[in-house]
């Protein structure tokens, strides 16, 4: 065949329309020189057997050969030249030969020599319009398989990579020569994005992470359908797509869901949410969790004096507050308005929920700066200890809210043990 009917793979080392001369070794019908000698001589050993065999044997059908050569050259011009040039040599055989030839055998056997060729001459102009047609359908395959923003991979039914397009040679990290070959799984590691996503009631190929040869991440997902060539030619083609626009448009919706617009902190959604993991983990550890309710005191002072920008303000020094003086793992939340909570887990002792009351208060003596103003606030802050104050979530916070208004109601600045109705002030 000709150098225009190319294997995909080659195709797509060839990037782009260029086509790579035949090699020295190619075979003969690669080479439009060789297949002219070839039809030459052909005709040569043909016309001579034509010449010297018995007469009663039409050898002229023999020139279906050099016409099926020319054919392979698809080449219309010379499909055409070739038959023309047999049918000269027919013609002029009907006056060569004994002269007791048979008149009437040889005429019939160049009437089946002419309507062979002719039928091998239009069977073969078919067949270049096919495979104009198969190249032409190549080339746009390839042309669209180049330029797809989606990586498409061809696997055999051994699950080993058979095809590439530059897409997914980019977000693996292989390249078509490096891979071909190989099992799937490992040109294609993909795991499950835990983070974002969770497991359960994902469909398979949505809410993973493709991890590419040089070990980073990106977001895809991974579309997958099975083919059969014949009964035992199958496989399957995979077609990955970016997901991370679609995987940033989640975050944030989940960051609108679960966290506080104005401080950034977790919100009461997600307060809930931990709340039911560290009271799981604290019931099989038989740990003590604390929970510390707390109430910003002089928000509305700031912003009848200055304005809603500096209760703003106020809100997001204080959130920041409240991160530097919890330990790595404790959970702090906004309820809504000027309530906050936070949630201690594993605590040695219940009164190392008051010595963190007292880390809050004391950061808080120090005043929070908002467009050169000084603003000042203090807090009340309630705390109620698991078990011993409750044995869920919601009754905890709840005692914890009744413990932070014992606080208030004292005046505030400072914080109250359920139960113990002890006040401690700020030193």
């Amino acid at each position: 065949m000709s150098n225009e009917v190319k294997s995909p793979e080659a195709a797509f080392k060839a990037r782009g329309e260029g086509v790579s001369p035949p090699s020295k070794s190619a075979g003969w019908e690669a080479s439009p020189a060789g297949a002219l000698k070839t039809t030459l001589v052909l005709l040569i050993t043909i016309a001579l057997g034509d010449r010297f065999l018995p007469p009663t044997i039409p050898v002229s059908v023999l020139f279906i050969m050099p016409v099926l050569t020319s054919v392979w050259m698809r080449k219309r011009s010379v499909i055409f030249s070739t038959a023309t040039l047999a049918m000269i040599l027919i013609l002029t055989n009907l006056d060569l030969g004994d002269k007791n030839y048979d008149r009437v055998h040889t005429i019939a056997s160049a009437g089946v020599s002419i309507f062979i060729l002719w039928t091998t001459v239009s069977m073969g102009c078919m067949w270049l319009s096919v495979q104009r047609e198969l190249v032409r359908s190549q080339r746009t395959t390839r042309k669209t398989l180049t330029n797809l923003a989606e990586g498409v991979l061809t696997v055999d039914q051994d699950q080993r990579i058979v095809l590439m397009n530059p897409a997914a040679e980019r977000m693996t990290g292989w390249e078509l020569g490096d891979a071909k070959g190989r099992a799937l799984a490992e040109v294609v590691q993909r795991e499950r994005d835990v983070i974002l996503i969770p497991g359960e009631g994902v469909p398979s190929g949505q809410g993973e992470v493709l991890i590419s040869r040089s070990g980073e991440a990106a977001p895809v997902e991974v579309s997958e359908v099975q083919f059969d060539i014949d009964d035992e030619t199958s496989g399957s083609v995979l077609v990955i797509t970016d997901a991370s626009e679609r995987r940033d448009r989640e975050g944030a919706m989940l960051r609108l869901a679960y966290r506080d617009r104005l401080t950034g902190l977790p919100n009461r959604a997600s307060l809930s949410d931990r709340m039911d993991l560290e009271f799981a983990h604290a019931r099989r550890a038989k740990a003590l969790l604390g929970m510390l309710f707390l109430d910003l005191d002089g928000l509305k002072l700031a912003n009848d004096t200055y304005g809603h920008k500096a209760g703003d303000a106020l809100l997001v020094g204080f959130a920041d507050r409240l991160r530097s003086v919890l330990r790595e793992g404790d959970t702090v939340a906004r309820l809504g308005g000027d309530e906050f909570t936070v949630l201690l887990p594993d605590l040695d002792d219940a009164s190392n929920a008051g010595l963190i009351a007292d880390k809050v208060l004391v950061a808080l003596k120090e005043p929070i700066l908002h467009d050169g103003k000084r603003l000042w606030a203090s807090a009340s802050i309630g705390i109620a200890i698991f078990p011993r104050d409750g044995d869920s979530g919601e009754q905890l916070l709840e005692r914890a809210d009744e413990a932070m208004y014992e606080a208030k109601q004292a005046g505030g600045a400072r914080y109250c043990i359920w139960g113990a109705r002890e006040e401690a002030p700020v030193s």
